[in-house]
């Protein structure tokens, strides 16, 4: 597992937050989430591309090499909660089994997140 923290900055945080103002839904936490790994991977590489929610992948990241395939579960917890994570379908899990990387963002709704890149 590569874990990470990442600051947003403070327009990212406002955008996010105006995006998806909390609600306590799941769902929310989740598009959070999703907007937070694009800011992370707008923030490594140059220009990537997204696609969001193909064929059961949450998102999937195009770099200038290569084609990364990530389903994506956001917590408002600080630690990873295993206990909360949740696969979707059986279509998920396969792939999970077969080596799509799970990124798991913690502690979504702050300014500092940690993701934790789980093969």
């Amino acid at each position: 597992m590569k874990t990470i923290d990442f600051r947003l900055s403070q327009q990212q945080f406002e955008n996010l937050n105006n995006e998806y103002p909390k609600q306590g839904k799941n769902s929310h936490i989740g598009h959070k989430a999703i907007q937070i790994a694009k800011y992370y991977f707008n923030s490594i590489y140059e220009n990537p591309k997204f696609e969001d929610n193909v064929d059961g992948v949450d998102l999937i990241v195009y770099t200038p090499n290569d084609r990364l395939e990530y389903e994506v579960k956001g917590t408002e917890d600080s630690g990873i909660a295993f206990h909360k994570l949740k696969v979707s379908s059986f279509n998920v899990y396969d792939k999970l089994m077969n080596g799509l990387t799970l990124l798991r963002i913690c502690s979504v709704g702050n300014r500092t997140v940690r993701l934790h890149f789980m093969l």
